[in-house]
């Protein structure tokens, strides 16, 4: 289960400031004792800084946060790009891939290949349709040539007179 920074953080300031057991306090929050425990040594090995201060990952940057981060790494030396990476939290193949996602007009960097199989999927849905108009359309105009020969007989014979 994944928890919001938001929510761990005020758990956290909880279990900081409250001078109940850490125990209740995870359990008030419904979460385990050792995911609490862990919280809290986060929270005191980043510097008594809140977990929100936390770098996000790489899937969480918004596209402009992106095309910010490539701009501002676009010169950089690679001994710099690595020390700016590490303070951000990333590796240097989500920048390659963030550039080609907005090279190839992807900027959300979804997989082509997911791209292609839902096209593919799309395609045969119209094909499959298609055909299943082209079948209604010709019970359809057999249905309305019997109505019409019907009339017609009506016109040449008259009525049935034994009914």
């Amino acid at each position: 289960m994944t928890f919001s920074t938001a929510f761990k953080d005020q758990v956290v300031k909880q279990a900081l400031n409250a001078d109940l057991p850490q125990k209740l306090i995870a359990g008030n929050a419904g979460i385990g004792y050792s995911t609490l425990q862990k919280w809290l040594s986060e929270y005191r090995q980043s510097g008594d800084q809140p977990l929100s201060a936390v770098e996000k990952r790489p899937q969480d940057w918004s596209p402009e946060e992106r095309l910010n981060a490539l701009i501002e790494t676009g010169q950089m030396d690679p001994q710099t790009l690595a020390a700016w990476c590490r303070q951000k939290g990333l590796y240097s193949h989500h920048l390659d891939q963030w550039r080609k996602a907005l090279l190839t007009n992807n900027p959300d960097g979804s997989n082509a290949n997911a791209t292609r199989a839902y096209s593919r999927q799309l395609q045969s849905e119209n094909k499959a349709l298609k055909k299943e108009l082209r079948r209604k359309d010709k019970a359809l105009a057999e249905t309305s040539a019997l109505l019409v020969l019907k009339k017609k007989a009506h016109l040449i014979w008259g009525d049935d007179e034994d009914n």
